[in-house]
């Protein structure tokens, strides 16, 4: 099955997302649960695997692979979407690489974060990073000096974008503030509730054989898959998205345009390391579809 929008869009009101935006993004690095205030916990967030452009009936796809249950051992949970991606690689063409790059694995990580809302109040929120966000923050964590997550002695953390010609070549830095601070003062009521909200928010995924009968696999081998692929994948080449195919969208953040000039598009259009599907944003974006042709091209 396709990405599951409408049950993660159900959590929305609970816990915010954090926007980073061209600049400077402040945020401070919290405890992925409130175990971590009675024992040592050795995580300091969450990670999982997406699979962007999957071709799915007449349109392109994500779809959560099932590594994400057990990230850690990417042997432990087959998917064929993995298995496909690898044999279309070993087929050597140029065409089944670029398709096999369009629909491997992309790896996230979601981290409970204090960062200032619109209003400029702190705010306990998630980071839905992507993977040079999430390897700059790990690699503060990993500093032997610093508990991760630690409330007293801790550092801010400064997330600079700074924007491309077109967004997946944004570029991205993670520098902690010089000065170690208690965050305490800082901190709402209801911090400690929403940090165990964290969990909530890793997406579950399909299994082997949704994912197979999905594909139009049935319970194909990924070998047979892979010969099937030829003939099941759409054409890879770009393609212009007509107006009248999108659906209307209502109560959405961006404009519902029927034009596809680049100032109508979302900032995050194109960029699939940035895009954060589980947000509202994206779940009811009207460029969604053309969003997914633009990363799967490359």
């Amino acid at each position: 099955m396709p990405y599951d929008y409408d049950t993660m869009a159900k959590n929305q009101k609970k816990a915010g997302y954090v926007k980073i935006r061209p600049g400077e993004t402040v945020i401070r690095h919290l405890p992925p649960t409130t175990r971590f205030l009675h024992e040592d916990i050795t995580f300091a967030g969450y990670k999982y695997f997406l699979h962007y452009g999957v071709p799915v009936g007449d349109g392109r796809e994500i779809v959560i692979c099932p590594k994400t249950k057990d990230p850690d051992d990417l042997f432990k949970n087959p998917c064929p979407i993995c298995d496909l991606a690898r044999e279309l690689r070993e087929k050597g063409d140029a065409e089944s690489k670029n398709e096999a790059n369009a629909i491997s694995r992309k790896e996230k990580t979601i981290f409970n974060v204090l960062c200032q809302d619109s209003n400029g109040e702190w705010q306990v929120m998630i980071l839905d990073a992507n993977y040079t966000i999430a390897t700059g923050i790990m690699e503060y964590v990993a500093d032997t000096e610093y508990i991760a997550g630690d409330l007293d002695n801790g550092r801010d953390l400064t997330i600079i974008l700074t924007p491309g010609s077109s967004p997946r070549y944004n570029k991205y830095e993670v520098k902690p503030k010089p000065n170690a601070s208690s965050v305490r003062d800082r901190l709402p009521e209801d911090w400690e509730e929403r940090l165990d909200l964290l969990v909530d928010r890793i997406p579950e995924p399909p299994s082997y054989e949704e994912i197979s009968h999905m594909l139009g696999f049935g319970s194909a081998a990924p070998k047979q898959a892979a010969r099937a692929a030829d003939t099941a994948f759409v054409d890879t080449t770009p393609q212009k998205v007509e107006p009248a195919a999108q659906k209307p969208v209502e109560e959405v953040g961006v404009k519902n345009d029927t034009t596809d000039s680049a100032s109508t598009k979302p900032d995050c259009f194109g960029n699939g390391e940035e895009i954060a599907p589980n947000s509202e944003k994206c779940q009811a974006c009207t460029f969604r579809k053309a969003c997914l042709t633009e990363i799967m091209n490359g």
